[in-house]
C-alpha cells in the first residue's frame, strides 16, 4: 500500500517540502506504474494472444458483461425481443 500524506505549508518542519496534493498524486501514480501495478488479466498473465479462440470470446464476452453490468445488458435482451416480436409473427 503507496500512502502520501498532504501537510499544509503552515505545520512543515524545517526539514520538510512543501508538495500540492496534485505533486503527491503524481508520485502514486509514478510509483504504481515503477511497480507495474494493473488489474487487467492480460498483464499478469492470464491469456494471451496465442490463447485458444474460444477462450478469447469467452473474455471478450466477460469484460462485455462485466462493463456494461448484467442487469443492463438483461434489460436490453429482453426488450429487444419484446420490440422485435410483433416483426416476427
Amino acid at each position: 500500500m503507496i500512502v502520501k500524506v498532504f501537510k499544509p505549508k503552515g505545520t512543515l518542519k524545517p526539514e520538510d517540502k512543501y508538495k500540492t496534493k496534485i505533486d503527491l498524486a503524481s508520485e502514486i501514480i509514478t510509483e504504481l506504474i515503477e511497480l507495474e501495478f494493473n488489474t487487467v488479466g492480460i498483464s499478469v498473465g492470464v491469456t494471451s494472444a496465442d490463447a485458444a479462440p474460444t477462450l478469447l470470446w469467452t473474455q471478450i464476452l466477460g469484460m462485455f458483461l462485466g462493463r456494461l453490468e448484467f442487469f443492463t445488458v438483461f434489460v436490453g435482451v429482453v426488450r429487444l425481443l419484446r420490440d422485435t416480436r410483433p416483426i416476427f409473427n
